[in-house]
């Protein structure tokens, strides 16, 4: 992927039109609910969020021209000289690419580099390594170096260097080192051939030394890293964990690999199979602007719901390969999406959300929410529609508010979103008249209400329905917890100026992981007492805007849609969450929707089609010793002609 390089000494602002129409690149949008950010004309000091569609990156604009000493993690970046004008990052994804949505520096004499604390504290939790970029090549220099994340976010002498780099590499594929730094350092000081000394290995300024052993070693290890990073752009770590099996098959450092040994790496082995569907089970659309907004997944059925021209797709989930099973029409109007129609009034209410009630319920049926969009059109037939999902084969088409006045009808002003509890009794909705409303699914007789003092966006219920979680935007921005059967609010945890898109009840309702709307991040929360104010247990940073994410039923998972078409995934299982693997769906095309169909394999939600994504996950540090023993014997043992 080419980078387009644009001088730190130019401040961005968001790009000028005309550049902006020339790279094709979509201006930066803001809405009502959102905090004033990137516009155009608008000065922007650090990273910089616009980027061209297809994921090029332009490194964000820095006035900074010069090595000043910040708050948080600082040192040198070294290859066989100090690199000045080199890139570094935190690598919060593992990609080996420094994006704008990760904390961006720059290298300045003698390679200095350093960050504000404030800005990699959501890195340094999530463990992510630091990513050295080098901006020109030169012969014999690695095009990237890197190190392990530091231990805390205010270490200073944190040098990145040829050495740190064979370091970082032990913590991502070696499962006797199982991502610790010592660890690492101490498996590349064990056996019989030791690359490195224990001090080049944890980040020795050797350009200063005057051990010119020393420097014909990094001499020697750069070459090596420099062969294998030539060959491939798209996966640096990889390349570097065949340049690092090689050196320890041969017993040497001056090495060279191949692209097939490259094409054999795994982070973390072959404990990792992560993979997409391909090519994604798809459908007709009944309009061409018809995109699909929700998915739920209930009983091996996955129903997705479609807005402009509000249709359900209920597929079949049973099978290795998901089959569509039916689609309908569903709170539609005939004809056109634009067209009036005169029971109705204005057609453009939209289907917004899709809850299927569980087979042991009282009455099992689809949910589907309409909200209407516009601020031109009527509030009539907004609120909660009901069909009988029996058979998911045949779920009766329907009209546009035909229910009015029926126990499959309830209509609820100016709404906004829909959750319902795990055990499909109780649904709740939220509104812009800052308020809730609780419900019995099987009737829709109303078991509470709650007016805020703020707008009111997101909503969940834990497995019962008995405690409803908000998310509020106005007068207080944040989640409140409440008490349905006593109409009490019980907790609020304030997030600043952004309130939570998405709510996500882990099960056994222990704990609860969201992400703000514009965010990268998704965080999770402990909310077993919602008597107190939930406490954050740990975050997932991501490359860019999040879409949507779910969490697998056992914890142990996480699948996060990003903008762009990518999904990235996450293993839960450490007390630090682990990026395992990004993966770019069926034509970059938006991820409406993620949801689980068992504990390894997840429904991604695109336009008019789903993928699955499934993840057989068995993690080094679970290996037992012969898994580990076979892991060395085929990445580490000596050739035979030694």
């Amino acid at each position: 992927m080419k980078k387009i390089q644009i001088p730190r000494s130019i401040t961005l602002l968001c790009m000028p039109a005309l550049f902006l129409n020339v790279l094709s690149i979509t201006a930066c949008t803001e809405d009502q609910y959102a905090a004033s950010g990137c516009t155009q004309g608008a000065v922007q000091t650090n990273a910089a969020t616009c980027a061209i569609p297809d994921g090029t990156i332009i490194n964000e604009a820095i006035t900074q021209r010069s090595y000043v000493e910040k708050t948080g993690v600082s040192g040198r970046v070294i290859g066989i000289d100090y690199w000045q004008g080199a890139t570094i990052c935190f690598d919060n994804n593992h990609n080996g690419i420094c994006e704008p949505s990760e904390p961006n520096e720059l290298s300045y004499e003698q390679g200095k580099y350093s960050f504000e604390g404030s800005e990699i504290a959501a890195s340094i939790s999530a463990n992510a390594p630091l990513l050295a970029i080098k901006n020109q090549q030169q012969q014999s220099q690695p095009r990237i170096v890197t190190a392990p994340s530091p231990t805390n976010g205010d270490d200073k002498n944190v040098n990145i260097t040829v050495f740190t780099t064979l370091v970082m590499n032990e913590t991502e594929f070696n499962p006797y080192a199982l991502g610790s730094s010592e660890l690492a350092v101490t498996q590349l000081q064990s056996g019989d051939f030791v690359i490195a000394s224990m001090a080049a290995l944890r980040g020795q300024d050797y350009v200063s030394a005057t051990d010119n052993n020393l420097i014909t070693l990094t001499d020697q290890v750069a070459n090596s890293l420099y062969q294998a990073q030539s060959l491939t752009g798209e996966s640096p770590y990889q390349a570097m964990a065949a340049m690092v099996d090689q050196m320890y098959q041969q017993h040497t450092t001056i090495t060279s690999v191949t692209q097939a040994e490259i094409n054999q790496q795994d982070i973390q082995s072959e404990g990792i199979n992560i993979h997409l569907s391909s090519p994604a089970i798809s459908w007709n659309t009944g309009h061409d602007d018809e995109v699909s907004t929700d998915l739920h997944i209930q009983d091996g059925l996955a129903v997705v719901g479609s807005k402009w021209h509000n249709r359900l797709t209920v597929i079949d989930l049973s099978n290795e390969t998901p089959a569509v099973l039916s689609q309908n029409n569903f709170a539609s109007s005939p004809g056109d999406r634009d067209e009036i129609d005169a029971f109705t009034g204005a057609t453009e209410q939209v289907l917004s959300a899709v809850k299927v009630t569980p087979s042991t319920s009282l009455k099992p049926s689809v949910l589907v929410s309409v909200e209407r969009h516009g601020e031109g059109n009527f509030d009539k037939g907004v609120g909660l529609y009901r069909a009988d999902i029996s058979d998911p084969s045949t779920i009766p088409e329907k009209r546009f508010a035909q229910d009015a006045g029926s126990v499959d009808y309830y209509p609820f002003i100016e709404l906004n979103d829909m959750a319902i509890s795990a055990d499909g009794n109780t649904v709740i909705l939220s509104n812009d008249d800052k308020g809730i409303s609780v419900i019995n699914s099987a009737d829709f007789s109303q078991i509470q209400s709650f007016v805020f003092n703020s707008q009111v966006r997101s909503v969940a219920l834990n497995e019962s329905g008995s405690i409803a979680y908000v998310a509020l935007f106005g007068a207080r921005t944040g989640m409140a917890i409440l008490d349905v059967n006593s109409g009490e609010e019980t907790a609020f945890v304030s997030t600043g100026n952004q309130y939570p898109e998405l709510f996500r009840l882990l099960k056994g309702s222990k704990k609860m992981a969201l992400y703000l709307r514009n965010g990268k991040s998704v965080f999770i929360y402990d909310v077993s007492n919602p008597a107190i104010s939930p406490v954050e247990i740990t975050q997932i940073p991501v490359s860019a805007k999040i879409k949507s994410f779910a969490i697998s039923d056992d914890g142990e998972v996480a699948v996060i849609g990003v903008s762009g078409g990518y999904v990235e995934v996450y293993s839960l299982t450490e007390q630090t969450p682990r990026f395992l693997q990004g993966l770019q769906v069926e034509g970059n095309s938006p991820i409406n929707a993620v949801d689980f169909a068992s504990n390894t394999r997840a429904i991604l939600s695109l336009k008019n089609k789903i993928q699955t994504l499934d993840a057989q996950i068995t993690l080094p540090s679970n290996w037992n010793d012969e898994q580990k023993a076979n892991w060395y014997q085929s990445h580490r043992s000596p050739t035979s002609s030694l």
